[in-house]
This record gives structure tokens, sequence and C-alpha cells, in this order.
């Protein structure tokens, strides 16, 4: 348990006041609340182990409730970094095959067909990277 505390409290964010981590470990308006709810559950569940050991803990009439919360902010930290993830790969991120040039032939350098002295560049695909999001 000491593991679990350090991570939500020290690391990850501060369970006691997760607004700050908006944006920053924590994406959602909802992740900040389930955050702070759990915070709040497993306080309270400290609070029924006088000795600090994990027996306590799981004994704590509050532990369903810990394990309901936190779930629930799994499942939904989840999805939000699957939506980002989609965000990056959507169609826009990734580059047109139609757009990529064909011209070049080889090794050397030349545009088949062109003037080598043409002043013609190919156009540039950018990464996925460099898209603003909304």
């Amino acid at each position: 348990m000491d593991h679990v505390f350090h991570t939500l409290f020290d690391d990850f964010c501060d369970a006691d006041d997760p607004e700050r981590y908006l944006g920053v470990s924590l994406r959602s308006d909802e992740e900040v609340v389930l955050m702070r709810e759990l915070g709040a559950a497993l306080n309270a569940a400290a609070a029924e182990a006088p000795n600090d050991t994990d027996a306590e803990y799981l004994q704590a009439s509050v532990w369903p409730e810990v394990v309901a919360i936190a779930g629930r902010l799994a499942q939904v930290m989840v999805a939000n970094d699957l939506r980002e993830l989609a965000l990056l790969l959507d169609e826009a991120a990734v580059p047109d095959p139609c757009q990529i040039v064909r011209e070049t032939t080889g090794n050397s350098g030349k545009q088949a067909g062109g003037d080598p002295g043409s002043d013609t560049a190919s156009p540039q695909v950018g990464s996925a990277t460099s898209r603003k999001r909304p």
C-alpha cells in the first residue's frame, strides 16, 4: 500500500489536490474528479488502519469503494489515452500516398522528366506531432 500512496500522492499527482495536475498527468475534468474521490476514499481507509498494514486497509469498510473508484478512474484514463492516440493516428496525420513524390528514381537525386536545374521542390510531409489539437 505504501507504493500506491506514494504514487497517487507524491509521484503521479496529489490525490488531495488533483486540479493542478489537469493537463500534466490528468487529461480531463472527469479524471480530476475521480482522482479526488479516490484520494478521499484512500484517506478514509487509512483512518481505519491504525497500524498502517495492508491487511487493515483491505479490511476497511470503505475498501470496496476504493476499488470501485480506482476501477472507474482506470477505465476513464485508458479511454482518454486511446482517444489521444487515435487523434495522433487519424487520417489527417498520415500522409496521403498520392502526395508522396514519385518522380525521383534511384539514388541520383535527379527528377525523372524534369529539368535538373528546376527550383521546383517536392511537397513536404508533416509529422503527426506537428498537428494542432482542438
